[in-house]
């Protein structure tokens, strides 16, 4: 579970002043690095974004001025295998020098 609590003047500024909610990049390279050491560690994750958080911070005691922003779940694969992905061509998804 990652928890934020409210930011800093300077902070809450610069995301203001860049139309962008900065918090959110840290949150997503703490995840980012989390799932990919408990990946090392051979556990699987599941990054939940949707949930009830009134519930889940009632259920863990988090207090009332921190904010639960993404759930992710650990454990152990039902399957060793690897399911596969159907993913678009590079090309689709890439450009150079332009949109």
């Amino acid at each position: 579970m990652i928890v934020g609590e409210r930011q800093k003047s300077f902070a809450r500024f610069a995301g203001i002043v860049k139309k962008k909610p900065l918090a959110y990049f840290d949150i997503g390279i703490a995840a980012e690095h989390f799932c990919l050491q408990a990946t090392e560690e051979g556990l699987g994750t599941c990054m939940l974004g949707w949930f009830k958080e009134k519930a889940i911070s009632k259920r863990l005691g988090i207090p009332k001025n921190k904010r639960v922003e993404l759930l992710i779940t650990v454990g152990y694969a039902a399957k060793d295998e690897i399911r596969a992905k159907n993913r678009k061509d590079l090309g689709e998804m890439r450009s150079y020098n332009g949109y």
